[in-house]
């Protein structure tokens, strides 16, 4: 019998042992599969934090059940959808657009078994170039409406100016200095809706100087105005034209600004410097400071009764195509405009 006791413990020992064999194997599996489901996660939420895009998980009861750093920024924006919830619910895989703080969303959500899920895209600067076309088609057709009667009416001022009498002489110039601030902007949608063809050749940066002085002389303001202009006989190579316009543009800015504010008399300063490859052309006031910076460059956006709102971002765009800078000072109230040199 003793014999047959141990060989009867030998089995059960060699059951044990291949048992707890297989019993290592199972958890070294399972520990596998552990590992590779929490990769697995930790790669999902690399994927999820990796999105350009906010996003968010609610469960059953409504309450949030993640999200990603993304729409950690959004907390007003979260806020608001929260009321619209149960909107959200009944659009299960639906977008739709969502408006709030001047900014455009894009709303998309779906349902995964018991969980919603909601994504925002901010659609702001497409939704705004949108209208901006929209805006500057329409501006175009005005433009083109337009500008025959009041090339007509300009010739009829021209012709009026010679015959009038001497008492009746101011009032023709009045009129014609509003048909040419007319031609101007109908000039500028034109160029702005079509587009910026530069004609460029060889000028002189005292050509600058003529337009101030233009402005200077035909501009209505009140306030006693210093104009301490730049003049130097520096050779630039652009579109004289459009450069011109921009330098005009700027000095009629700080004009109205300078009509704006509290002060006594009023300064617009024109500096000139020159590195080894850029020109630089500096044009500050001590008008009133500027409203909004961020939307400066903005087309049709301006706080001014008159004008169109496409002075400055006309303005980019022409610096832009001579493949230089302009830029709000932050020491000084105006701008700076960089121009390459070119050989």
């Amino acid at each position: 019998m003793p014999d047959n006791d141990n060989a009867l413990q030998d089995l059960v020992d060699l059951a044990d042992e291949d048992f707890v064999q297989k019993l290592d194997q199972v958890v070294s599996v399972i520990d596998e599969q552990v590992k590779a489901h929490e990769e697995l996660k930790d790669l999902l939420f690399g994927v999820i934090e990796f999105l350009p895009i906010a996003i968010w998980v609610f469960d059953e009861g409504g309450e949030l059940f993640l999200q990603n750093s993304q729409a950690k920024g959004f907390e007003h924006l979260f806020q608001a959808l929260q009321e619209r919830h149960d909107k959200i619910s009944s659009e299960i895989q639906k977008s739709f657009s969502f408006e709030f703080n001047e900014r455009f969303y894009i709303i998309n959500s779906t349902k995964v078994k018991n969980k919603l899920i909601i994504s925002v895209t901010d659609n702001t600067d497409s939704k705004r170039q949108e209208r901006l076309v929209s805006m500057g088609k329409m501006a175009a057709h005005l433009a083109h409406e337009i500008r025959n009667p009041v090339g007509a009416v300009s010739n009829f001022s021209s012709v009026l100016l010679k015959k009038v009498n001497t008492p009746l002489k101011p009032v023709v110039l009045e009129m014609k200095k509003a048909v040419y601030n007319i031609e101007s902007i109908i000039k500028s949608t034109l160029l702005f809706s079509k587009g910026i063809v530069l004609n460029e050749k060889m000028f002189c940066l005292s050509a600058f100087d003529e337009v101030v002085k233009f402005c200077q002389d035909n501009t209505d303001y009140e306030k006693p105005i210093i104009f301490d202009h730049f003049a130097p006989k520096q050779p630039i190579y652009g579109d004289v034209d459009l450069l011109t316009m921009v330098i005009k543009n700027i000095t009629l800015n700080a004009i109205e600004a300078i009509e704006e504010s509290e002060v006594k008399t009023g300064f617009i300063q024109f500096e000139y410097q020159k590195s080894y490859n850029y020109q630089y052309i500096s044009i500050t006031d001590n008008g009133v400071d500027f409203a909004n910076k961020k939307k400066l460059f903005e087309a049709f956006e301006t706080t001014k009764v008159t004008g169109n709102g496409l002075g400055l971002a006309l303005s980019k765009q022409i610096i832009e195509a001579h493949k230089g800078n302009i830029e709000v000072l932050n020491t000084k109230k105006g701008f700076k405009i960089s121009l390459p040199i070119l050989e």
